[in-house]
């Protein structure tokens, strides 16, 4: 699962699976969850002048968290 959120904290995930294109939009903090039990591989690239708030997301994280709940991914939104 690609985990976005924009810089008004504003989250949305997309579904990942073999074979999947994801873009992440500049500007857009992202995480992959991997929600299956199979080891997670995958490609990335981006700009080397790409970048992100990191120091915002260490201070507040993420407005959107998946968790396992009984063997399922389910999403929390955090305030």
């Amino acid at each position: 699962m690609l985990v976005l959120m924009d810089e008004q904290r504003r989250a949305s995930v997309q579904e990942m699976s073999p074979g999947t294109t994801h873009y992440v939009p500049g500007g857009m903090a992202h995480r992959v969850v991997n929600t299956g039990d199979a080891p997670l591989t995958l490609v990335a690239c981006w700009p080397s002048d790409a970048s992100y708030d990191y120091a915002t997301i260490g201070e507040q994280g993420f407005s959107l968290r998946v968790m396992c709940r009984s063997g399922r991914p389910m999403l929390l939104v955090q305030p």
